[in-house]
């Protein structure tokens, strides 16, 4: 009985258009106030799948052999895809200055001058000049890549970054 309860207060969390009474799901719709799906469990249970691909509507599926399930849309999705920068370690910063530093930190994976301008908001020409200083410093290489020259976090700049 509690795990019902449970199940209940978990389900009617999920989205408003969704109800569960005595072991069978609902799905009504919003706008229309007409049911559009209503499904007797026997006893299989139901898979609640959270997505980020499904917003802002339901998808379910009921007539498949097996669990009926319905795939919701997350409610927090908003910055998903937007990346951050690296967080800049405080004391490498104020070593070898602000930009470097961020630089460095943003080196987890080959880029181009252009890439790291792009994720950092510095200036391609300031990227360029900080990424020369690195280079000729040894903590980060470069190797060309077709037209593209990438740079590359070398060991002794994964020790300046770990510290």
């Amino acid at each position: 009985m509690a795990e019902d309860a449970e199940a209940v207060v978990a389900y009617a969390t999920v989205h408003r258009e969704r109800t569960y009474a005595q072991a069978r799901a609902r799905v009504t719709s919003r706008t229309e106030g007409k049911e559009e799906l209503s499904q007797a469990l026997n006893g299989e249970g139901l898979l609640l799948a959270p997505s980020v691909f499904v917003w802002p509507h339901l998808l379910y599926r009921t007539n498949s052999p097996g669990q009926a399930a319905i795939t919701y849309p997350v409610r927090v999705i908003a910055t998903l895809w937007e990346r951050g920068t690296a967080p800049v370690p405080g004391a490498l910063a104020a070593v070898i200055g602000r930009s470097r530093a961020l630089l460095l930190s943003e080196l987890d994976a080959p880029a181009s001058t252009t890439d790291l301008a792009g994720r950092t908001g510095l200036a391609p020409a300031s990227v360029s000049e900080q990424l020369t200083l690195l280079l000729s410093a040894g903590p980060v290489t470069k190797h060309r890549v077709g037209r593209a020259v990438l740079y590359v976090r070398t060991p002794r700049g994964h020790a300046l970054l770990d510290g």
